[in-house]
């Protein structure tokens, strides 16, 4: 399961404007998860997975 895209951005822009490009992730329904697993890598690429999660039954 993918998270809904809220918004669609030009990071080649943005980088160019001197801008950061990192992006915050929210979770919004925490207690429903049993558990949430996320990422140790520093810098991942489109399509990467950044958090797991798994449900309460």
């Amino acid at each position: 399961m993918r998270g809904q895209q809220l918004l669609d951005v030009d990071l080649a822009l943005l980088k160019e404007k001197g801008y950061v490009t990192q992006t915050p992730v929210l979770v919004v329904n925490p207690e429903e998860m049993k558990e949430i697993k996320i990422t140790d890598q520093k810098q991942v690429a489109e399509n990467d997975d950044l958090v797991t999660v798994s449900y309460k039954s």
